[in-house]
């Protein structure tokens, strides 16, 4: 048979709207689990998490869910939860609860407490209930339910609560017998003991008074009944818990596609920064969401780590785009010439340029000449050059100059007041201008560069000018 109550389903949504639209959390200063823990034995209530064996009572429940992500669930979520049933409990285990959300342990305003305590009391005493002070200790006021006149109990006006989740009892539960109510309004307590002593409700922590442990209220035991897979009506952990993963699937997606574009792209200035911070922002998604699911930090704590997250991402994406792609050696047109047909690859008879960490250069190549006619050599030098860089050799009017300088070749180019030969160098071969067609036997002169070796990012090449015949070198690499 259900329990009599005199406060209908009406009057309790009445105060708990009341509670709920008003300035002040039913839960005080102190956190949800502290002030429920006050009432109920929070470890033998069960979870509501799929994680049992991280959380395994509704104590550790509570502060995952309230206090250390506040946001998993609504500020109400206590009114709904099946655990503590309060819209369908007893009139005893309800008003306790209304009294502890005024007990200076959680509510230091004493005018915040005086508050509402006369918003509950408009509805309460419609009941035969109400609200009053207790004692005094200092400034703090202590509050205790009085329960007055001859009013007719309701037999459970309200629906049940499902047959697996039927409402928290207590000793305290059973309303005080018909006959110790006073008939002409006068007032008992809502709960006595054998030796008609008041029993105070909501009392404060322990004060060291052996009477005041006395009269401290056991914690509300939880039915064996409660099925230990309840979950509250505002319980959306396993959804957030999916919603975190899909996030960081689909964040780690868009890195990946878009750390690709950067490097391929290889974009610069204004172009890069957009492409960086659209990169940024699906990392800073995939620190963030992979931190909260691997961890229980709070959301602050989450983000901060998913900016540090994807600065390093970022980060490394700016290393690789410091490694130069090494595009295959393009086809080269000297003079009007399809060499692309004839030009052999540079790398089959190219010798293995020097690693960067050998100390000293490899020797200079000697050109080989095109004849044993006589020649002279009247000028020769070694430079280095970067990708894109040119040096003036005034003294004879030449100027030699690079551009995609690679690991094993480069592209060269020397030039006069008269002419301009450029060509792709593998390391060891040589590019030659002349004033003249290569056999010729009259004594012209002649301007040669050899590419010796790459290291470094630096090309390293031996120019030479001279008079007689020329050096050799292949019919692509010879201007004249």
């Amino acid at each position: 048979m259900p329990t009599p109550n005199r406060l209908t389903s009406q009057m309790r949504s009445d105060l708990i709207d009341w509670l709920n639209l008003g300035p002040h959390h039913w839960a005080g200063q102190l956190d949800e689990d502290k002030f429920l823990s006050r009432i109920y034995d929070l470890r033998s209530l069960p979870t509501t998490d799929s994680r049992r064996s991280q959380y395994p009572t509704a104590a550790e429940d509570i502060w995952q869910h309230r206090v250390n992500n506040p946001d998993d669930w609504d500020d109400d979520w206590v009114f709904g939860d099946s655990r503590f049933n309060l819209r369908h409990v007893d009139d005893a285990t309800f008003t306790r609860f209304l009294v502890e959300t005024v007990q200076p342990a959680v509510r230091r305003d004493v005018e915040a407490a005086r508050e509402l305590v006369e918003g509950y009391n408009d509805v309460l005493r419609r009941a035969g209930f109400e609200i009053v002070e207790d004692r005094r200790v200092g400034e703090s006021v202590y509050y205790r339910v009085e329960q007055f006149g001859n009013i007719p109990v309701v037999q459970q006006t309200t629906a049940p609560p499902p047959e697996n989740a039927p409402p928290l009892t207590s000793e305290f539960a059973s309303p005080v017998p018909s006959q110790e109510v006073h008939a002409r309004g006068g007032r008992s307590p809502l709960w006595s003991d054998q030796s008609a002593t008041a029993s105070t409700l909501g009392d404060e922590v322990d004060t060291g008074s052996d009477a005041r442990e006395s009269a401290k209220e056991p914690l509300v035991e939880a039915p064996a009944s409660v099925p230990p897979n309840a979950r509250p009506p505002h319980d959306n952990g396993r959804r957030r818990g999916g919603g975190l993963l899909g996030i960081a699937v689909v964040s780690l997606v868009l890195v990946l596609l878009l750390g690709a574009v950067v490097i391929q792209v290889r974009a610069t200035g204004l172009a890069l920064g957009l492409l960086l911070l659209l990169f940024a922002i699906p990392a800073l998604a995939l620190c963030t969401s992979s931190a909260l699911l691997l961890t229980d930090w709070k959301f602050r704590t989450a983000l901060l780590t998913g900016f540090g997250g994807a600065a390093v991402l970022a980060g490394l994406l700016l290393g690789l785009l410091q490694i130069p792609a090494e595009p295959t050696k393009p086809a080269d047109s000297a003079h009007g010439q399809d060499e692309a047909s004839t030009r052999r690859d540079p790398s089959s008879t190219s010798p293995s340029p020097p690693t960067p960490s050998e100390p000293e250069a490899s020797p200079s190549v000697e050109p080989t000449l095109m004849s044993e006619g006589a020649t002279e050599r009247l000028a020769g030098d070694r430079v280095l050059l970067t990708d894109a860089q040119s040096i003036a050799i005034e003294q004879w009017g030449l100027r030699v100059a690079t551009s995609n300088v690679y690991s094993t070749f480069a592209n060269v180019l020397i030039s006069t007041d008269e002419q301009t030969c450029d060509s792709v160098l593998n390391v060891g071969e040589v590019i030659v201008l002349s004033d003249r067609q290569p056999g010729e036997v009259d004594y012209g002169q002649w301007y040669a560069v050899v590419l010796e070796q790459i290291a470094n990012e630096q090309a390293t090449l031996f120019w030479s000018v001279g008079t007689g015949r020329a050096p050799a070198a292949e019919p692509w690499n010879s201007c004249v």
